[in-house]
């Protein structure tokens, strides 16, 4: 507060793993404030709905996959299967369940298995509960998954923005800089993690470039 910064909201990052196995309350999150130093907004971020459920809820993965599936077996034309595909709310065949949805001012019936893919594809909308697991066989004792880090950098910073970490470890945020398009400073005391994170970001770099060729 003294440095004009605000609380804006608190995150919590489920590891799906305890911190310490001789802990009298087995503790499996850390929390995360967010504070804010001008009028910046958070970002509204969408995530990978296939890869999340697949570790936090199997059977919704399932029930997507049979819900577009019976949505496709009653397509019988070209422009249906393209209305399909762009979600546009229109009726395929009227055995197929529909729900009302809010579109352009109106109430308006969308066909159930096109809202599953348009939502496959258009990913699940960030939470305020995190839902990444720890990494394991890390170079450094509160190493954080590059993953968790990519979601706080999209949440609060734009491509090209700079990011600061004053306490880089072994360079988890440096890594995740490189991989969603920001710039990174980073500061650690231990010589060692220093260059452990230096060339972890190197191989960020690599591994990018590569991409491209």
């Amino acid at each position: 507060e003294d440095l004009g910064f605000e609380f804006l909201e608190e995150l919590i990052w489920d590891k799906s793993a305890i911190s310490s196995p001789v802990a009298r309350f087995m503790r499996i999150h850390e929390t995360i404030s967010v504070l804010r130093n001008g009028n910046k907004p958070i970002n509204k971020i969408r995530i990978n709905k296939v890869e999340y459920n697949l570790i936090n809820n199997p059977q919704a993965v399932i029930q997507d996959i049979k819900c577009i599936s019976a949505g496709l077996k009653k397509i019988k034309t070209m422009q249906e299967l393209q209305n399909f595909i762009d979600n546009e709310y229109l009726h395929i065949d009227k055995k197929v369940k529909h729900e009302l949805v809010y579109k352009a001012g109106y109430l308006k019936e969308q066909n159930r298995s096109a809202a599953a893919l348009h939502s496959l594809t258009n990913g699940k909308v960030l939470n305020s509960i995190i839902r990444v697991r720890k990494e394991y066989n890390t170079q450094h004792p509160t190493q954080k998954p590059v993953k968790m880090m990519q979601h706080l950098i999209r949440l609060s910073s734009n491509k090209d923005d700079l990011i600061l970490d004053p306490f880089m470890g072994s360079g988890s945020t440096g890594v995740a800089c490189v991989k969603t398009g920001r710039k990174f400073t980073g500061i650690e005391i231990d010589a060692e993690y220093f260059d452990i994170a230096c060339d972890r970001i190197k191989e960020a770099h690599s591994q990018t470039q590569d991409l491209f060729l």
